[in-house]
């Protein structure tokens, strides 16, 4: 019995560790420093991201589905460098954020900003309340903290 118990618990963790790994396969993540290290990767070119994003933008972490093909992306930049998504994009101002609405590869993209932080997705990518994103979000931790070494 209790090698009956092992081996159930062995292929529910093997199972549960192989869907994960697969996950991992079909939704990369990416990080980069900056506009320059995101260029030099090729998902501008390949379309995953979008050429209008600001050449200021750093903190950049990038994530993607190969099957669905949904992009979220989120990023810093100055609030200053905002010409090449104004020209690609409808604007839309806000008392809580300024939304850019863009077509993209034949997808509608929104970029949400707000001092200087921005939030990208494509339909099928998840958005997050502005005070998620800005404030409580693991990943602005993570910047401000790379940020001051």
């Amino acid at each position: 019995m209790k090698t009956l118990i092992i081996s159930i618990l062995f292929i529910i963790i093997a199972t549960i560790a192989s869907y994960e790994y697969i996950y991992s396969l079909e939704q990369p993540k990416s990080y980069f420093k900056n506009y320059v290290s995101l260029e030099k990767s090729g998902l501008i070119k390949r379309g995953w991201v979008p050429n209008f994003i600001p050449k200021s933008a750093t903190c950049i972490y990038e994530q993607h589905n190969l099957d669905t093909n949904w992009v979220k992306m989120t990023f810093k930049f100055d609030p200053s460098d905002t010409s090449s998504m104004s020209a690609a994009c409808s604007v839309q101002k806000t008392q809580e954020a300024i939304i850019y609405l863009c077509n993209d590869w034949g997808s509608k993209i929104k970029i949400i900003t707000k001092n200087g932080y921005a939030q990208y997705s494509n339909p099928g990518g998840s958005q997050l309340n502005h005070e998620d994103f800005f404030v409580q979000s693991l990943w602005y931790k993570s910047c401000e903290t790379i940020k001051r070494k």
